[in-house]
């Protein structure tokens, strides 16, 4: 059949067709209805007054396809209908409909349809089974959403249910779309599916496998602190994050800089350590005299899933002054990143006083204790330049060992990039005690840095709820 793609002005055609009589119905065979199921669809919206003419000719049960010659008559009408469309479309200044280059461009009119001569087809030839193949796994954990499709069906279904779904997704009886979120055992799922066909009036039922695999990423939730160690090798990559066995590819997303030493959200890498994006392993040991714990970012994907894996590391070296942390009025670990769990719908709001660190001098209490200062730098802000970070240590004083101080941090709603991800905040400190007035004082920085005894870091992890 010569198909030439036809470029007029001329409104849609609608075939005018003579039918003969018969005695007996012929029973219905399943064809190859071409672009005709498509013409229908962008008639909806680009030529609604023609729409019932086109669906009582062209539709599942129209008259065209009643012989193999009135269908080859069809299908020239339909794309010379459909062009016509298209050209309207580019008029008015409507959205395209039905137009392609490749088959990615005809998806919306299902996972059959092909691109040929610039307009979609659909492929209606075959058994009316529902679409497994098209059936996406589930990640455990996360949100899911999918809307079934009927291979060689007539486009038109409703009373869908479901058997065998994992508990906690359920099934739209209208439209056929499954959703929600599931904390199932990961396994295969043999789902037993059904709808009825309106045009055809039958009912279709088929037996899907449904995989259900653990979150990439879900595995940290195990560990205490959630954050990998530099130790963590590639083949043990997978099994902490809860993968399903393919190549990861990895990014250092720490961002340090000139300008933001401490990273700008993703925190960075400690002075030392380096890493290897093609092996997504780190090398090197921590190469500073501060005390504490770095926290950084590595953003990994796997099958398509990107996930966005803490790093941490710890420099456990010897400090003049003994670093003691309390939390709600417990001891707590200075050595361990603050775990902070926000909601990505609010503004931050850290700590407000339920930290403290007392900085206790080896020669306390005594003259040493006169005085003290502290210097502390925070890395920068990665959700609004216009509403970065409120930190504050305060209040803060002198004590009968040393000093103390608490942490405050305040900051807008997270950004997008942060909703569904997590996010790191770094404080370096920098503590100083003495006998003499001057020898702590903070005006000049440069000075301060080099009398001060102690250097500290820390970081906050903070991870969306839920996430």
């Amino acid at each position: 059949m010569n198909r030439t793609r036809v470029r007029t002005r001329a409104p849609a055609v609608l075939l005018g067709l003579a039918l003969g009589c018969t005695n007996e119905e012929p029973e219905p065979e399943p064809v190859d209805r071409g672009t005709c199921d498509v013409l229908i669809a962008c008639a909806q919206t680009l030529a609604p007054e023609s729409l019932p003419g086109f669906e009582d000719t062209y539709g599942p049960t129209g008259m065209c396809w009643t012989s193999p010659e009135l269908a080859a008559a069809c299908h020239d009408s339909c794309r010379t209908s459909l062009e016509n469309l298209a050209m309207i479309a580019e008029t008015t200044g409507e959205p395209a409909c039905g137009t392609c280059t490749s088959a990615a461009d005809c998806s919306e009119f299902g996972p059959l349809a092909r691109c040929d001569l610039g307009l979609c087809e659909t492929e209606t030839t075959g058994e009316a089974t529902i679409n497994c193949a098209g059936l996406p796994d589930v990640a455990r954990g996360l949100p899911y959403s999918h809307v079934l499709g009927v291979l060689h069906g007539s486009g038109q279904y409703d009373s869908w249910s479901a058997q065998g779904l994992p508990d906690g997704l359920v099934i739209a009886p209208l439209s056929g779309a499954i959703s929600g979120t599931t904390n199932s055992p990961p396994a295969t799922y043999e789902v037993v599916l059904t709808t009825r066909d309106i045009g055809e009036n039958r009912t279709i039922s088929s037996t899907c496998a449904l995989g259900l695999k653990a979150e990439f990423g879900g595995g940290l939730a195990t560990l205490d602190p959630p954050c990998l160690g530099v130790s963590t090798s590639a083949a043990e990559l997978d099994e902490l994050l809860g993968g399903d066995g393919s190549v990861i590819a990895c990014r250092l997303a720490a961002d340090g800089s000139a300008s933001c030493p401490l990273g700008q959200g993703n925190g960075s890498l400690p002075p030392g350590i380096v890493f290897d994006e093609a092996s997504c392993t780190h090398q090197g040991s921590i190469d500073s005299a501060k005390r504490g714990t770095w926290v950084w970012i590595v953003e990994m994907e796997q099958s398509g899933e990107i996930v966005h894996v803490p790093y941490c590391a710890t420099n456990d070296v010897a400090s003049y002054h003994e670093i003691a942390l309390t939390v709600d009025g417990a001891a707590g670990d200075p050595l361990a990143p603050i775990i902070y769990e926000y909601d990505p719908d609010n503004e931050l709001n850290l700590a407000m006083g339920s930290h403290r660190w007392d900085i206790s001098s080896p020669n306390c209490p005594g003259s040493e204790c006169n005085t003290y200062g502290f210097i502390f730098t925070p890395s920068c802000s990665p959700f609004s330049a216009m509403a970065p970070y409120e930190i504050s240590l305060s209040p803060s004083g002198g004590t009968a060992t040393g000093l103390f101080h608490e942490l405050t941090a305040t900051g807008p709603i997270p950004s997008a990039a942060f909703a569904q991800r997590p996010f790191v905040a770094a404080f370096e400190v920098s503590y100083c005690t003495s006998s003499s007035n001057t020898f702590c004082g903070t005006d000049d920085p440069a000075t301060f840095e080099q009398n001060a005894q102690t250097g500290y870091h820390f970081a906050v992890l903070g991870r969306p709820r839920g996430h």
